[in-house]
């Protein structure tokens, strides 16, 4: 399973515990619905349960090989809500299946944006967007495409902390630190939104 793809419930209930920023309130709360693939799971979690993560298709690979025994774990993934994270070339397909899968269910789609340049300080996650501008227009996109749906946005996570813990060149600090400012406040125009910056 890809860190992409999967944002692990300690995770998220850290994250939704930082500072949040957006509308007055929290998200519009909506009845759920039962049934159908977007249905959260047996708990009741108002967030969005993703029908094609990779936990779900291997489900769908093992029961279609028969092996029921060993889709029962992948199984227990796959019906958890799990933060979406858009690619850094164009996040709005991605966004957009999202938004449509959540507002099919009633839920709130949860996604990271991680796409900072100079990210991961050029270790496992290396990689970003190719300067400030490019993160500007990306961030952009980012938000345009989560439209007036309820949404929680995990800003970042490891930005700030490699800034802290020296990882980050200094001089790169100052031009991350106004990218995080610009990366916090566009997405909390869109009506619904919430923005947590990621500080672990």
């Amino acid at each position: 399973m890809s860190r992409r793809t999967v944002l692990a419930a300690p995770a998220l209930a850290a994250a939704l515990l930082l500072t949040g920023c957006g509308a007055d309130g929290p998200p519009e709360e909506r009845p759920a619905r039962t049934g159908g693939a977007s249905a959260a799971p047996a708990g009741g979690s108002p967030f969005w349960v993703d029908p094609e993560s990779d936990a779900a298709r291997q489900v769908r690979r093992y029961e279609a090989e028969g092996r029921a025994e060993d889709a029962r774990v992948p199984r227990r993934i796959s019906e958890r809500p799990a933060a979406q994270w858009p690619p850094g070339d164009d996040p709005v397909p991605e966004i957009a299946r999202a938004v449509r899968g959540a507002a099919a269910g009633n839920r709130t789609a949860v996604f990271v944006a991680y796409n900072i340049p100079h990210r991961d300080c050029g270790m496992y996650s290396a990689g970003g967007a190719h300067d400030g501008e490019a993160y500007r227009k990306w961030i952009d996109s980012f938000a345009a495409a989560l439209g007036d749906a309820p949404a929680i946005v995990v800003l970042e996570p490891g930005a700030v902390p490699h800034v802290v813990d020296g990882c980050t060149p200094a001089g790169y600090h100052d031009e991350r630190y106004a990218l995080l400012a610009g990366a916090v406040d566009r997405p909390k125009r869109q009506p619904r939104v919430r923005v947590y910056l990621g500080a672990w």
